[in-house]
C-alpha cells in the first residue's frame, strides 16, 4: 500500500499544492491503491511536502515518486506513448513545476489584492495573538524564494506575457483531445493539472484565473478530471 504523505484539502480542491495534488491525481489516474495522511512538512525526508511511503522507504519530489509508481499503475489505465509524446510531455511537466506553480506561488502570497485572502485562508488554525508574525515570516520567505527563482523580478505585463506562453503551450498539446496525448490519461496529465486546477478553481482573486478563462479547453479538461476522478461538482 502507498502511504501518500500531503497537506489537507483546502481552497475547494482536493489539495492546494500542486505537487501534491499532481501526486494524488496520478494515483487515481494509474488505479494504484493509496492511503492519505496529513503530515506537517517538517517530517518528509527533504522537509517538503508531499512524499510516499513504500514499506520503509520514504521518497519524496514528486517527479521522483511518478517515477516511483508509473511501473505500479494498472493495466489499461494509462495511455500508451511515442517517445516523441514522452519528451513533449517531460517538457510540459517542467514548465508546469518550474513556471506555472511559481507563478500561482507567487500570486497567492505576494500580489497586494491577493495577499490578504491568502493570509485568512492559511493562517486560521494559527492562535491570533501571533497569526500575523507567523503569516509576515512565511510571506517573506516566499519573497525570497521568488526572488531566487526569478519570477519575483518580472513585472506584471513579464508575468502575464509567460503564463499565456505556458498555457498556450498546454492548450495546443491538449486540443480537442480528452487527455494531452490521447484517450486515456498520463503522468504528464496529472503533473499539469496539479497547477492548472488550483488556478480554474482559485478562490482568492489570483490574476491567473482571468488569463486562464482565454483556455476553455484547459479549464473543461481541469474540471473533467476534478469530476470523473474526484467527484467533485462542477
Amino acid at each position: 500500500m502507498v502511504i501518500l504523505h500531503q497537506f489537507p484539502a483546502m481552497l475547494g480542491l482536493p489539495n492546494a499544492s500542486p505537487y501534491c495534488l499532481k501526486v494524488e491525481t496520478f494515483l487515481r489516474m494509474a488505479g494504484i491503491p493509496y492511503e492519505v495522511r496529513h503530515t506537517p512538512s517538517f517530517r518528509g525526508p527533504r522537509g517538503k511536502l508531499p512524499f510516499i511511503q513504500l514499506g520503509e522507504q520514504s521518497i519524496p519530489e514528486s517527479e521522483t515518486i511518478l517515477d516511483t509508481l508509473q511501473p505500479m499503475a494498472a493495466a489499461d489505465h494509462l495511455q500508451p506513448l511515442s517517445e516523441e509524446q514522452r519528451l513533449q510531455g517531460h517538457l510540459l511537466a517542467r514548465m508546469a513545476d518550474y513556471s506555472l506553480a511559481w507563478m500561482l506561488m507567487y500570486e497567492r502570497w505576494l500580489v497586494p489584492v491577493t495577499w490578504p485572502r491568502t493570509r485568512e485562508a492559511f493562517f486560521t488554525s494559527v492562535p491570533w495573538l501571533i497569526r500575523p508574525l507567523v503569516a509576515a515570516l512565511f510571506q517573506h520567505k516566499v519573497k525570497r524564494d521568488c526572488w531566487g527563482h526569478g519570477v519575483g523580478r518580472l513585472i506584471m505585463p513579464e508575468r502575464r506575457s509567460r503564463l499565456q506562453q505556458d498555457l498556450q503551450c498546454v492548450s495546443d498539446v491538449l486540443g480537442d483531445k480528452p487527455f494531452l496525448f490521447g484517450d486515456r490519461p498520463s503522468r504528464y496529465d496529472a503533473s499539469c493539472f496539479g497547477v492548472i486546477a488550483n488556478i480554474a478553481r482559485d478562490p482568492l482573486g489570483i490574476p491567473s484565473k482571468q488569463v486562464l478563462q482565454g483556455y476553455p479547453n484547459l479549464v473543461a479538461w481541469a474540471e473533467r478530471i476534478l469530476r470523473d476522478y474526484f467527484k467533485y461538482p462542477l
